[in-house]
């Protein structure tokens, strides 16, 4: 359930540059506890960007970013990993590790982070796997064995391995043909709910947006310029919103 009155993911005047360009300026988004929302917007527009910059992975160069009303913007590398506890991330090409197991990919922050018993991260990792629909004999397979759908699959259930009460989805329908593409957002829907995680997702395919979002924010330019439900969608009273939906350069 919705918790309009529980901020988890607070931007508020973030300013973020490369050199003398800007991408994100006077950026302004605020996430509440239980809310699945889904960033739309060009490829280039700062999406990807502004989801590093909350797993404090890109320094600000200025502005407040809290995730749980802790300030981030100061994290350091020996707090990195305590901070980001309770934040699962689905990265855009699964970016599983070649040379570990599908088992030893899903179980990575209980192996590597919370110490696990590697018999008991391996138990945990098949239940995943079965929470995204793959059987239990995929675990032992290696990541070169699997074809794009299951390693889509294979990183969603590291991102919820751990059971975390936020998920970042960075494009997860990107090469994926419409059949798996919705394969894929059934699933994030279902795990979503199941944890009862706040959500964000990257995307610029309105069909996953539709199918994912209880809430649909669209970046350009660098700053949040709509905010709506997926049925606003439909007639954004945005001209840009409206081009970008359509498919029709402004």
């Amino acid at each position: 359930m919705i918790n309009k009155k529980e901020a988890v993911i607070e931007l508020k005047n973030v300013y973020k540059s490369f050199g003398s360009k800007y991408v994100l300026r006077d950026f302004d988004l605020t996430i509440y506890k239980g809310q699945s929302v889904v960033m739309l917007g060009q490829s280039g527009m700062g999406k990807s960007v502004s989801v590093r910059l909350m797993l404090g992975l890109m320094d600000v160069d200025s502005g407040s970013i809290k995730i749980n009303g802790k300030e981030i913007t100061n994290f350091t590398e020996e707090n990195f990993y305590e901070n980001n506890r309770g934040i699962g991330m689905l990265f855009q090409n699964g970016a599983l590790f070649d040379s570990m197991s599908v088992w030893e990919n899903v179980a990575f922050s209980l192996l590597n982070i919370d110490k696990m018993n590697p018999d008991v991260a391996r138990k945990i990792a098949i239940e995943k796997l079965a929470d995204v629909g793959l059987p239990a004999k995929v675990a032992n397979m290696m990541p070169s064995e699997l074809s794009g759908g299951m390693k889509k699959r294979v990183g969603l259930a590291r991102a919820i391995a751990d059971n975390p009460s936020i998920i970042f989805f960075d494009e997860p329908t990107t090469g994926l043909d419409p059949i798996m593409s919705d394969v894929i957002n059934n699933l994030i829907v279902r795990c979503v709910k199941q944890l009862g995680a706040t959500a964000l997702t990257i995307t610029h395919d309105i069909n996953s947006a539709k199918k994912i979002a209880d809430r649909i924010v669209m970046l350009y330019e660098g700053k949040i310029i709509w905010d709506g439900t997926p049925k606003d969608l439909d007639n954004p009273k945005n001209e840009y919103v409206e081009h970008f939906v359509k498919g029709i350069s402004l």
